[in-house]
């Protein structure tokens, strides 16, 4: 009678497994973590070349520019991450399955003795075990020299930087 009831009861325990849904092997099935989920950030991790177009707001020139790009883990969050571009810019961002987001990033700038704002924001994919788009806009609000009163002008200006996983 106990081998019988056996079959019963393992049928009603619960399927373990990754239950993070922003886990890169998440399990919709699982209903107990079993502690193996595995970060998406980590596919991201490393060290990449980039290719970056843009077409500049003010000539509307088409230029292209490379350089260097270097992911590395953030303890703000599971899925964080930071991106050292060329060593001068460090953003932050998250990574949930294949997306991409950035967090704003805001400098102060000064135009004709008048301080203005520089702001960075974007999104990506991530497409293929070593490649990566991230589309960033880097948006001004230059202060308004021209004209009265004085006025803010936003400038966005919209870089798609194609990263290969050196």
């Amino acid at each position: 009678m106990l081998c019988a009831a056996l079959p019963v009861m393992h049928g009603c325990l619960p399927k373990a497994g990754c239950t993070d849904h922003t886990a890169e092997n998440y399990d919709p099935e699982a209903e107990e973590w079993d502690g193996s989920c595995i970060p998406s950030r980590d596919k991201l991790i490393g060290d990449y070349t980039y290719t970056c177009l843009w077409t500049d707001v003010f000539t509307e020139d088409d230029s292209i520019s490379f350089g260097s790009i270097q992911i590395t883990e953030s303890s703000d969050a599971n899925n964080a991450f930071l991106l050292n571009m060329d060593g001068e810019y460090v953003l932050g961002g998250v990574i949930a399955a294949n997306d991409i987001v950035m967090d704003p990033y805001s400098e102060e700038w000064t135009y004709f003795f008048m301080p203005y704002t520089r702001t960075f924001t974007g999104q990506g994919e991530w497409l293929t075990s070593d490649t990566v788009d991230v589309a960033l806009t880097l948006t001004t609000r230059r202060p308004q020299i021209e004209g009265t009163p004085a006025a803010i002008v936003l400038y966005p200006q919209n870089y798609n930087y194609y990263l290969s996983k050196q």
